[in-house]
C-alpha cells in the first residue's frame, strides 16, 4: 500500500505513520491505518494497493474485473465506498483518492 501525498496538501509538516493489521472479515488485504486519523487535506491524496493471487485468497487475480475490487475507508462504527477509485489490470493496482486518513483496506465482491 502507497500514500501519495501532493504538494499543497498540507499547511504544515506533519508526521504521517501507517501501520498493517489483519483485514476484517471479507477483505482482500490489510486493514491499513493511517494516523492521525481524521487528518484532512486541502487537497486529495491517493492511496494505491497491489494486488495479487495471493493477497485476494479465493479468487483469482486474472479473473477479476475493476468492478470486483473496491477499496473502503472505516468511518466511525461502518465501512464507506470510497469514490473515484482506479482498477489497472495490467499493473494489478487499486487507488482511490481521499480528503481525510482513515482505516482502508480492500474487498473483492461479486
Amino acid at each position: 500500500m502507497s500514500l501519495e501525498i501532493p504538494a499543497g496538501a498540507l499547511d504544515q509538516s506533519t508526521e504521517i505513520t501507517i501501520t498493517a493489521v489483519a483485514g476484517p472479515d471479507g477483505s482482500a488485504s490489510d486493514l491499513y491505518v493511517m494516523e492521525p486519523m481524521g487528518l484532512v487535506f486541502e487537497r486529495p491524496v491517493t492511496v494505491t494497493f497491489d494486488y495479487d493471487g495471493e493477497t485476494l485468497g479465493d479468487a483469482e487475480a486474472d479473473d477479476l474485473t475493476a468492478d470486483d475490487l473496491t477499496m473502503v475507508a472505516q468511518r466511525e462504527a461502518d465501512w464507506a465506498y470510497l469514490g473515484d477509485q482506479l482498477v489497472d489490470d495490467e499493473d494489478q493496482t487499486v487507488s482511490a483518492a481521499l480528503m481525510a486518513l482513515s482505516a482502508v483496506t480492500v474487498v473483492v465482491e461479486g
